[in-house]
């Protein structure tokens, strides 16, 4: 008879739920901004504000949450944040075209004004200071969402052999590849007779009812006791000072790198004339190399060690840059897109595993929050900036 632990039934549930939300408008982000009005380097200065963000925000999180215990409070008021600021960008005007506004007359005369200085260029001002806080502020509320979970369930699953993280976590990569192929559809279908709004309204709608939905979950999911660290900041300093902690996060700098490809993918699918549907089934096929490594991931991770699956990691990223490299038929990208079962969802429950481990009494938050800042954070930010 198969046991069910139901403690952690909402565990899975939001990571479904939750990641099926991001999936399903963050691929689509980048080249909705480019709708709006938005340069590429506009474009890359908003996705590179957001890894900053998190390399900066992140931890401080992780620091409230241990030392006040508000890791549920802290999770489920910035999952109202995430969605709240990211659906926003819905209501952003586009630039303003002067090429298409009204011709100006003399009022005097009523001559048509024909002359030129050169060619006109859309206002961006306003279309990109918008998307630049209303998205700046969304990442600052998901920089606390993931870390605060992830650490949660590691301490859930604490003493129970027969769970492990990655097998609550590919739930999210379930939601992920069932949303991202919805939206990616639906997308294509609205795009071919738009209605309301223009052609990314699926994907903001879909992503909206998943965030609603996320809140259930996390108002369900239980917490583990938690006993803050009476001198955290000198336990922080002495984690921080470990030869062995030094180099994982220098290691996590190098994935956050390797990382900051993931926006500029999609716009380079864009110009490769590719359709929504490739472009949405890019995370599908993330997802579906995500699950057989989580669902396996306490295996290898027994099997090679902590710095077994780093190495394996950087050959999986190295192989996946020189396909980019070389494609020119955007459907090829797809199979490459598997490797993201190593690239993620190997290392993602190594890393969990690694920061629970060595982690002080009352620091896991924090520690997973440092590994996701850098992950996510300061390396691919100085991409984005680049």
């Amino acid at each position: 008879m198969v046991s069910i632990n139901k403690d952690l039934l909402p565990v899975k549930a939001m990571y479904f739920v939750y990641i099926g939300a991001l999936v399903s408008l963050f691929p689509t982000l980048p080249v909705y901004l480019s709708h709006l009005g938005l340069s590429i380097t506009q474009i890359g200065l908003i996705r590179g504000a957001e890894p900053l963000l998190d390399f900066i925000v992140s931890p401080i999180w992780g620091y409230l949450a241990d030392t006040y215990s508000l890791h549920k409070a802290l999770m489920m008021a910035n999952v109202l944040g995430v969605g709240g600021f990211f659906l926003g960008t819905l209501f952003v005007p586009g630039a303003v075209d002067p090429d298409i506004l009204p011709p100006a007359t003399n009022s005097s005369e009523d001559t048509l004004v024909t002359d030129s200085v050169g060619p006109f260029k859309a206002n961006t001002t306003f279309t990109f200071l918008a998307c630049l806080i209303l998205i700046g502020l969304g990442q600052c509320c998901n920089a606390a969402v993931v870390p605060l979970q992830d650490a949660n369930a590691m301490q859930l699953i604490k003493g129970n052999p027969k769970q492990s993280y990655g097998r609550q976590r590919l739930w999210g990569s379930i939601g992920g590849l069932l949303f991202a192929v919805t939206t990616g559809l639906l997308l294509d279908l609205y795009s071919k007779n738009v209605i309301f709004l223009h052609e990314f309204l699926p994907a903001f709608v879909i992503f909206t009812i998943l965030i609603l939905l996320t809140l259930w979950p996390a108002s369900k999911t239980p917490f583990a006791h938690h006993t803050p660290n009476a001198t955290f900041f000198r336990s922080a300093g002495g984690v921080l000072k470990k030869p062995r902690i030094f180099m994982f996060l220098l290691v996590m700098c190098t994935f956050g790198f390797s990382y900051g490809q993931d926006s500029f993918k999609y716009l380079f699918l864009n110009e490769l004339s590719s359709p929504h549907l490739t472009r949405a089934l890019c995370p599908a096929f993330n997802c579906i190399g995500e699950v057989f490594f989580m669902w396996n991931s306490k295996k290898i991770i027994q099997k090679l060690g902590h710095e077994g699956i780093f190495y394996v990691v950087l050959c999986a990223w190295a192989t996946r840059f020189i396909v980019y490299s070389i494609l020119i038929n955007p459907w090829l990208i797809l199979p490459v897109e598997l490797l993201h079962g190593i690239c993620f969802g190997l290392l993602w429950p190594n890393v969990t595993a690694f920061c629970n481990d060595v982690a002080p009494p009352g620091m896991a938050a924090t520690l997973q929050a440092i590994a996701f800042a850098l992950y996510a954070g300061l390396k691919k930010a100085l991409i984005g900036l680049k």
